[in-house]
């Protein structure tokens, strides 16, 4: 299966370029989840428990010539040690060619594609843009000394690949929500502190972009599931909760699920599934 995958939107064309992303057993990636209820859950769907995806979706939106990307993976180095890079060349696209590059929150496998290990840009020309508060809060000193208490490394990292940021970065907001013309950026907190989802329109169409408000497609039947990267988890269960019933009959990306992470949530008699495009 190609690992770019493309597909239209009104007027966006869209396209979702895998990076690395892994695969876990289920007994690991649900850990917080009682034994019986995940076994249960698993085995009335189609998932493998030997091998749960967790993907990383990227998304390349391009419209009356201007290109957008959302998330920038896991790569950190000049050898481009992820795939993102390299597919984003078989698809035709140079990193020049990109206008804006934005992210849903501040956790390194959605920041880390945005520099390169000299603190350049990786891509050249693009306006970088990130929702005001998410960035207030993660790059404070209250929460870098926190990332500090957990290890020299992990601050380090930080502080270069996000703190790096800060010279090339333009800011959303509650206020100036528009990312661009037909995208919106719209709080979906409790994964992270001020986590967003994007909303696309276009020609009466719909794309929600979640993030990681959900993790796997059977959270959306099991948004009562934590997971410790959760930054609240009352908060992610609410969230949760809300986005599965708001997106209604319009089309989902969602960045961890089983590429290329795009589909419907379908709803039955209460119960809640995947349905891929």
């Amino acid at each position: 299966m190609s690992n770019i995958y493309t597909f239209t939107l009104g007027d966006f064309e869209c396209t979702v370029i895998k990076d690395s992303g892994a695969e876990m057993v289920a007994d690991e990636f649900f850990s917080t989840v009682p034994e019986g209820e995940r076994i249960q859950a698993i085995a009335n769907s189609p998932y493998d428990p030997a091998a749960i995806a967790l993907s990383q979706n990227i998304l390349l939106l391009e419209k009356d010539g201007q290109r957008i990307i959302i998330e920038t993976g896991n790569t950190t180095n000049d050898s481009d040690g992820t795939d993102f890079f390299p597919l984003l060349q078989e698809a035709g696209i140079e990193p020049e060619s990109i206008d804006i590059v934005t992210l849903t929150h501040a956790h390194a496998d959605h920041y880390s594609g945005m520099l390169f290990e000299d603190g350049s840009k990786r891509f050249p020309n693009a306006n970088y843009v990130m929702w005001k508060k998410e960035w207030d809060y993660y790059s404070s000193d209250e929460r870098m000394a926190i990332e500090l208490e957990r290890g020299q490394a992990r601050y380090d990292y930080i502080k270069k690949y996000l703190g790096g940021l800060e010279p090339y970065l333009s800011f959303i907001s509650e206020e100036n929500d528009m990312l661009a013309d037909g995208i919106r950026a719209i709080p979906a907190i409790g994964h992270t502190k001020h986590h967003v989802r994007f909303e696309v329109t276009s020609q009466g169409k719909t794309l929600h972009i979640l993030g990681d408000a959900f993790i796997h497609p059977l959270c959306l039947d099991n948004p009562h599931w934590t997971f410790p990267f959760d930054g609240d988890d009352e908060q992610s269960i609410a969230t949760r909760r809300d986005l599965r019933d708001s997106v209604g009959d319009d089309l989902v990306l969602v960045y961890h699920f089983p590429f290329p992470g795009v589909g419907y949530v379908k709803r039955d008699n209460g119960r809640y599934s995947w349905e891929e495009l």
